[in-house]
């Protein structure tokens, strides 16, 4: 059964009807996971992306930065192999 209660939604186990919220910081995590592999994919980050790695702790935000910076130079390197192969 599923109910509304100040905008929260509210799971309930037909069990035996216990009440669970579904924790904030799985939520959080799973974002923060999607934006990690846009960052791997080569994907594009959204602003809305941007707003959450706002919100994020300073450890966080070293993550995405590190990762970051690791797919850029994987780009780098691609980049430089493709220059070279055409310059043969």
């Amino acid at each position: 059964m599923l109910n509304c209660d100040n905008d929260l939604l509210i799971f309930m186990n037909n069990s035996n009807k216990k009440q669970c919220n579904p924790p904030v910081n799985k939520l959080y995590e799973i974002i923060f996971n999607n934006i990690i592999k846009k960052i791997r994919k080569n994907n594009e980050i959204s602003n809305e992306d941007f707003d959450f790695i706002e919100s994020l702790s300073c450890q966080q935000k070293m993550k995405i930065i590190r990762e970051f910076n690791k797919k850029q130079i994987e780009n780098k390197q691609i980049l430089e192999t493709l220059k070279l192969s055409e310059l043969r």
